[in-house]
């Protein structure tokens, strides 16, 4: 008599086996979270969150800017070498104020500022009122209405990324010249804070423009080279 083969015996473990008490505790964990997430009191939490990525319109506020020691001492005090140059002075313009040695204030009037997106303006009025004398005369200039520019990064192989300036109205002995690079915005050690309406930076370097000679400040300090750190920033706004 021919025997037909045994039929093949079921594996030991299946392959969809009963879960272990381990998975049946996570999964009732996952289904505890998801409960959570989508209860009453989980949503109004979060529901008064401000959205990433929204611009606060800027209404008022205060710039301080305040010069390194040995720039303002400069910008204060200069001679030249052969003695032609006796002297400097640097005042702050109204509405700006000066706080103390090196240390001036500016209202903020006007912006739009996205402090995640690290865009935007802050625009100011008042401003900095820059003397210099000879022996024979002396001369000035003022740099007025100053703003912080954060422009939005470009995203091309054949561009690169402006740099956030500060830029002022010049007026002096040439006609007002309007949007002035003053400096460069260094924000590598900058602090950021946003609320609902306000936001604070701090710790803002102020550095020299990439062409010195056209810079107003480097020209009156003729030890200023591009990049040279000329100051501190600061700020606080509300919308």
């Amino acid at each position: 008599m021919r025997l037909l083969p045994a039929a093949p015996r079921a594996p030991r473990h299946a392959p969809f086996h009963t879960p272990s008490r381990v998975s049946k505790r996570a999964l009732l964990v996952a289904i505890l979270l998801s409960a959570s997430l989508t209860a009453p009191g989980a949503y109004a939490a979060t529901a008064h969150r401000k959205p990433a990525g929204k611009s606060i319109k800027l209404t008022s506020g205060t710039l301080t800017i305040t010069f390194k020691p040995s720039v303002y001492a400069a910008l204060t005090n200069a001679s030249t070498p052969n003695g032609a140059l006796i002297g400097n002075t640097l005042n702050s313009v109204a509405p700006a104020s000066t706080l103390s040695a090196g240390v001036f204030t500016f209202p903020i009037t006007a912006g739009n500022f996205n402090i995640n997106a690290r865009t935007g303006t802050v625009k100011t009025r008042g401003g900095l009122d820059f003397n210099y004398y000879y022996l024979r005369g002396g001369g000035g200039f003022a740099l007025t209405r100053l703003e912080l520019r954060y422009p939005p990064t470009v995203v091309s192989p054949h561009r690169t990324r402006q740099q956030p300036q500060l830029t002022a109205t010049l007026t002096g002995e040439a006609p007002p010249a309007a949007d002035t690079p003053v400096a460069t915005l260094d924000m590598r050690h900058a602090k950021r804070v946003q609320r609902s309406h306000s936001i604070t930076i701090t710790q803002i370097t102020l550095r020299v423009t990439t062409h010195p000679r056209s810079n107003p400040i480097a020209g009156l300090d003729g030890a200023l080279e591009a990049g040279s750190v000329i100051g501190t920033a600061s700020l606080t706004a509300n919308g």
